[in-house]
């Protein structure tokens, strides 16, 4: 992370010097030009490198995307009535973590357009470029995955930000189905361009060709096109890159944070503390029993697993003993159950060098299995269910129709995934979310639930509405573009 961190550095001064040459009054001497940039592999490295640190920052998954990802999910709460709006479905068009979002990803896509256009251009082209350029693919991909699956339809942009400035920053909304298009593309390009494995200091936090061949057969998903989905997740499945760890929690420990099972992951290093991720998985000292208080205990307290989620996992589960924690290390009884995923307990400033994964192959089991149903390859799909229940220690799947393996393949990445950012935007993805929302209340009766998760149960769920199945477009981005119009029920 230090070599990435200098790297960075290095690139941010070539760039901030380019930016700087009218005030310049004499020709630097060691000075490499934006124009000149990319005609050696180690320009085109540190570009990338410094492409790739943009996912670990505050507006993307060190705060802004990944808790617009976890505030709203039905599997976990705060374990008080806050007044975060992401959590209780009340913000609005003006809210600022939403332009954050949109501004960042936006800065990605056009670094990767000028990296696609200048590595085309430049000398390395195609000998020494190609895994670069296919680097360069695979984020812009993500960066417009991760806008369509929020916001639907986004103003679609290839072209380096140099002559055609105001165009591009009046540009309309394209249709969400020309955005999946363009993701399509650029990663069936990279595919062909992009290694099987890295080694070294990036061995997972870079984009092999498995990498994007994972995210190809999620957006085929959203396309509906169900044999490419599956074929492309069958593809990552059958490469023997990758294999399921025989233990559930085992995925999740430091020690461990570059395991077999993970196809790509942002890395977030403890020593550095970029990011408060891991507190927001925290226990708060004041929602702990009275006695025994520990130091490490000073999180927010922002995800808690709700009881009721709790309770629908089948008997036997061995996932729960790598979900949940409810004792401190005192063996005091909790009043709220954590994650233990996300948990370093042993020191507080461990919890803020937690990586976020991106892929790993229980998830493309589970993208695998949901193609499948949807192709009506049962055995297809309840070959790969079955892998990842078979790990958990419960019964194979047999004998379901496909109204209720379909079900069972939903319930199962809820179970799998939890935590990890998924289980809120597909339940997006498949219309069920506000349903999920607004049956919580009652969950939360039944299973006992303690007062500060019920009450923000009742709030979820009496603000929630159809509309909150896309976030709205910025209302400072639409102040700034009159070609831009916002998502239904936002105007």
């Amino acid at each position: 992370m230090k070599r990435l961190i200098q790297l960075i550095s290095l690139f941010s001064a070539l760039f901030f010097l380019g930016a700087c040459e009218d005030y310049l009054t004499e020709e630097p001497t060691n000075f490499i030009s934006p124009e000149q940039f990319y005609n050696t592999s180690r320009d085109a490295d540190i570009a990338l490198i410094g492409m790739y640190a943009q996912l670990s920052n505050g507006s993307i998954y060190s705060r802004d995307l990944e808790m617009i990802g976890m505030h709203g999910d039905p599997a976990v709460s705060p374990n008080r009535v806050i007044t975060l709006a992401q959590s209780r479905y009340d913000y609005s068009a003006g809210f600022g973590d939403f332009a954050n979002i949109w501004r960042q990803l936006y800065a990605l896509i056009g670094d990767a357009n000028k990296a696609i256009g200048r590595l085309e251009a430049s000398s390395l082209y195609p000998d020494e470029s190609g895994q670069f350029l296919g680097e360069a693919l695979f984020l812009r991909a993500y960066a417009y995955y991760s806008l369509q699956q929020f916001y639907g339809g986004v103003p679609l942009w290839t072209d380096e930000l140099t002559d055609n400035a105001e165009e591009i920053a009046t540009l309309p909304r394209a249709a969400v189905e020309e955005v999946r298009d363009q993701i399509i593309a650029d990663l069936i390009r990279a595919q062909d361009l992009l290694p099987d494995s890295y080694s070294g200091n990036f061995v997972k936090q870079r984009a092999t060709k498995w990498a994007a061949k994972s995210l190809l057969a999620k957006t085929y998903l959203y396309t509906e096109q169900w044999d490419l989905a599956q074929d492309a997740a069958a593809e990552v499945i059958n490469s023997q890159q990758f294999s399921l760890l025989p233990s559930y929690k085992d995925i999740f420990t430091m020690e461990n944070e570059f395991n077999e099972e993970i196809i790509l992951t942002v890395d977030f290093d403890k020593d550095i503390k970029i990011t408060s991720r891991g507190l927001r998985y925290g226990i708060r000292p004041v929602d702990e029993a009275a006695a025994n208080r520990e130091s490490w205990m000073s999180g927010f307290g922002h995800y808690v697993v709700r009881n009721s989620f709790i309770d629908s996992y089948e008997e036997g589960d061995t996932r729960l003993a790598g979900l949940i924690f409810d004792e401190n290390l005192a063996g005091n009884t909790l009043n709220f159950v954590y994650m233990a995923k996300h948990q370093r307990t042993q020191e507080v400033d461990d919890a803020l060098g937690i990586n976020f994964i991106i892929f790993r192959l229980a998830d493309i089991l589970l993208v695998h299995a949901e193609a499948a149903v949807e192709n009506n390859d049962l055995q297809a799909a309840v070959t790969s269910l079955n892998r990842v229940r078979f790990r958990a220690g419960v019964p194979d799947i047999t004998g379901l129709g496909q109204a209720d393996l379909r079900e069972a393949v939903r319930q199962e990445r809820i179970w799998e995934l939890v935590g990890e950012n998924h289980g809120k935007v597909d339940r997006m993805r498949w219309g069920t979310l506000v349903e999920d929302i607004k049956a919580l209340p009652a969950l939360a009766e039944q299973a006992g639930e303690p007062v500060g998760l019920r009450q923000m149960a009742q709030i979820q769920a009496g603000n929630i509405s159809e509309r909150h199945l896309l976030l709205p477009i910025p209302e400072q981005e639409i102040r700034k573009n009159p070609n831009l119009t916002q998502n239904p029920g936002w105007e």
